[in-house]
């Protein structure tokens, strides 16, 4: 359907449904989810479901502050989102060379204003501008949750253990031959090697692919199922053929792995999202 360039209000929930420091799934006209925050300290703000990096669904995150300014942290890379305004935060250096202090890349994330109207939350909805986010909009993995509300929002910096392995903790490339084999970059964390090959890949956007790996037959005796999460990277050499040319360095998003977002597949299949 059309979206209104100008904000309408929408009714999400309740008050009741959305207490202080929990988050709140509410499923926009276009399929959009839209994820709503009520943190500890009584402010609401809502944005798009899937972070403008990756598509990693932000309700995933935890709240931290940046410079006195709330932030959620995407649970896949890190990167920092202003509640407010989507504005990508990140600590840069001064002019003098001497000190960190926060800097922004400009709004990001596609953000939606809350009121609440007597015992109601309203979102003020509308699609006027363009945000990076909105290339990751229509990605199933944001959007795949049932809405409703959710005691979400962590504490202000309070630590989340479930998702300590972020990326460039997992894999390191090591030779190609049809597919791919991929050796993890600390011994203790990973079996030595596995050679993969893609079987499958599927187009979420014009721009976005996801990919589907899995370890041929015998490729892994006697190793164990992966255990990877998604959200963390795997570096790849993709081989070039014709010409004798230098495999082409790649590192893609690990999406979908065994026991998180897609406990259905086999236990030797890894899924990539990936940007073309």
């Amino acid at each position: 359907m059309e979206l209104p360039a100008a904000p309408v209000p929408l009714r999400v929930c309740q008050l009741e449904e959305l207490p202080r420091g929990s988050t709140y799934l509410w499923k926009a006209p276009d399929g959009r989810n839209v994820v709503v925050f009520h943190t500890p300290e009584g402010r609401f703000s809502a944005m798009d479901n899937a972070c403008y990096h990756h598509g990693m669904p932000l309700r995933d995150g935890r709240l931290q502050t940046m410079g006195g300014r709330q932030c959620i942290k995407c649970p896949w890379h890190g990167y920092l989102l202003e509640l407010e305004t989507g504005n990508g935060l990140y600590m840069g250096l001064s002019a003098d060379l001497k000190t960190q202090e926060v800097r922004s890349k400009g709004p990001k994330q596609r953000t939606h204003a809350v009121e609440v109207r007597g015992t109601e939350v309203y979102i003020l909805f509308s699609n006027a501008g363009e945000f990076a986010s909105d290339e990751y909009a229509d990605m199933a993995l944001a959007n795949a949750e049932p809405t409703g509300g959710r005691a979400g929002c962590t504490p202000l910096n309070a630590h989340s253990s479930a998702h300590d392995r972020r990326s460039g903790h997992v894999l390191q490339p090591k030779g190609i031959g049809g597919g791919g084999r991929l050796k993890p970059s600390a011994p203790s964390l990973r079996p030595p090697a596995y050679l993969v090959r893609c079987v499958g890949v599927e187009t979420s956007t014009p721009s976005i692919k996801t990919l589907t790996f899995e370890v041929p037959p015998g490729g892994a005796a006697g190793m164990p199922p992966f255990g990877h999460v998604a959200g963390q990277h795997a570096k790849f050499q993709v081989p070039v053929f014709g010409g004798g040319k230098a495999p082409v360095a790649r590192s893609w998003t690990i999406s979908s792995a065994p026991g998180s977002q897609a406990p259905h597949l086999c236990p030797q299949v890894l899924r990539f999202t990936i940007s073309i």
